[in-house]
């Protein structure tokens, strides 16, 4: 097997795009429209904090001692139904939804050793999440809620020897993409935050395995998701753009295996797309390294070879840009010069996320696109290899940059056909 054409991902950018979708996620949730101004559910917890401590005990015992789980059943149940997931939903208690999320699953599901009361739990668990997803709640409970969802096992992961992966619960894939695929229930609206937060969940799913009833229904609406080009009227254009990149994340996952046809033109789209920012693009491209491409992969691979030419030719002239500026301020300025930089962490993130993508998708290629992309990212490792060099100084960096800007401009330009003369164009009509 030929080499991949560069090096692993340094320490340095790893993660590029989880960080970004960590950044969106948080946008959406505070973005929420006019949630300061609405009046909002709240469930008053039936216990008190006192009489719950002595509960918690007693549930935790049923969760963890077989012979106990009966006797302490309906302590459990008032622990969760009527103390815990009402705490959830106060909006005095919204600065402590992380940590009761965290608890539930770290505290009392995950350590849970008797498969009944676990189960028992998580279908609790599943009943309140899903009316608190649906309700009139704040943003930020509900938003808690749907990561809940995505969060529930029917089977937890083991560690060990014979250490396996968790089963996500089937329930919840249809909890998941219900909220994704439907605008209100009962006149109360999903915003965009919790189509984002279920498509945080779907993810989970298709990357441990969704449940087969499920699996064709998740391909169609995050194809339709990554379709939509155009934001709602509502919604930002930047958070529209990241929805669509979470649904590609999804895809990517759910075809780790081999992408079809419908997948691999949708994942080309958006790596093509003017209109989505340049990290949003190679956030895309970088999404391949997930999938086994061979050379029985399905789809048209050669257009994906176009697409990310011209994703990196867009990546050069907006780098060789910046680069330009940097030489033009460090010419003219007479003061400070120390504080000017050049920002080469987003040169050497948006590069690897280019390289990762070609390295996987190469395997699937025929020799000649092959050598094609090989050419194309030969002309990076220059620029690749002074921007991770941390001794480099950013006017050694930057003229390689705008030589880099030349090189792949050239090459991705003579990959396009060429225009008929309009000699040949007269002919051609004749003919």
């Amino acid at each position: 097997m030929a080499a991949p054409f560069h090096r692993p991902v340094s320490s340095e950018t790893k993660g590029y795009s989880q960080i970004a979708s960590t950044v969106v996620l948080l946008l959406a949730v505070v973005a929420t429209p006019n949630a300061k101004a609405q009046r909002f559910q709240s469930i008053a917890p039936e216990i008190s904090v006192r009489e719950s401590k002595a509960m918690r005990g007693q549930a935790t015992k049923a969760l963890r001692d077989p012979a106990a789980f009966q006797a302490n059943k309906k302590a459990l149940d008032n622990y969760f139904t009527k103390y815990y997931f009402p705490s959830m939903t106060l909006p005095a208690k919204l600065g402590e939804l992380g940590k009761r999320r965290e608890n539930l699953f770290k505290q009392f599901l995950r350590p849970a050793k008797v498969a009944a009361a676990r189960e028992h739990l998580t279908d609790l668990t599943l009943k309140a999440m899903r009316s608190i997803a649906r309700g009139n709640y704040h943003p930020a409970v509900r938003y808690n809620a749907v990561l809940i969802l995505g969060l529930l096992d029917e089977k937890a992961a083991s560690t060990g020897a014979g250490a396996t992966q968790p089963v996500p619960l089937p329930a919840a894939a249809n909890e998941l993409l219900e909220l994704f695929e439907k605008d209100e229930f009962d006149q109360v609206q999903v915003p965009a935050s919790l189509k984002l937060g279920a498509l945080v969940g779907l993810e989970r799913h298709a990357r441990f395995g969704i449940d087969r009833q499920y699996a064709d229904r998740l391909t169609q609406a995050s194809l339709a998701m990554i379709a939509r080009e155009e934001p709602p009227a509502d919604l930002d254009p930047e958070v529209h753009h990241w929805m669509r990149c979470q649904a590609a994340r999804v895809l990517s996952r759910q075809f780790a295996g081999g992408p079809n046809a419908q997948v691999q033109a949708a994942l080309t789209g958006m790596i093509a797309d003017p209109h989505m920012s340049l990290d949003d693009r190679c956030s895309v491209a970088e999404l391949m390294k997930r999938i086994t491409y061979d050379s029985a992969a399905d789809g048209d691979l050669i257009a994906t070879v176009g697409a990310l030419g011209d994703l990196t030719k867009a990546v050069a002239g907006d780098e060789a840009e910046k680069a330009d500026n940097f030489q033009q301020k460090m010419l003219r300025s007479r003061s400070d010069i120390d504080e000017l930089i050049y920002e080469r962490r987003q040169l050497v993130a948006r590069l690897h996320a280019i390289y990762a993508g070609a390295n996987s998708l190469s395997k699937g290629l025929p020799g000649a696109e092959r050598q094609k992309l090989q050419t194309l990212l030969s002309m990076l490792d220059p620029v690749m290899e002074i921007a991770e060099d941390k001794d480099a100084g950013d006017l050694e960096i930057t003229p390689k940059v705008i030589e880099m800007e030349s090189q792949v401009r050239t090459v991705v330009e003579s990959w396009k056909p060429a225009k008929e003369t309009p000699a040949e164009e007269a002919e051609a009509d004749f003919s």
